[in-house]
């Protein structure tokens, strides 16, 4: 949606497919004005989350991790499982869990 306003005001501005225009200062400082809105609101609306809702305790890291590590171990047990089946890189990476296919392990 944006991508369809952000041009629909330059065009209003005076900025058309000509790039000349953009030599005229009030045409340049209303385009300037107009994308630097645009940019400011976006990385405000971006960081009200972190602002506002940021509630990430020590507690809830290490609970976060120990579920990744959990994840990560079931992944690999999976990989192996496969490999070990006479299974290759590729049904191993249709599973989820990614492989070096030339078995390196790097």
């Amino acid at each position: 949606m944006i991508s369809l306003i952000i041009p629909l005001l330059f065009y209003r501005c005076g900025f058309t497919s000509d790039w000349d225009v953009l030599f005229i200062d009030s045409v340049r400082i209303k385009c300037m004005i107009i994308g630097l809105a645009f940019d400011m609101a976006g990385y405000l609306l971006m960081s009200l989350p972190y602002l506002f809702f940021w509630d990430y305790s020590d507690e809830k890291h290490t609970e976060i991790m120990q579920i990744l590590r959990q994840r990560a171990e079931e992944a690999a047990a999976e990989e192996a499982e496969i490999l070990s089946a006479g299974g290759d890189a590729v049904a191993v990476s249709q599973s989820g869990a990614q492989s070096d296919p030339s078995g390196n392990g790097g």
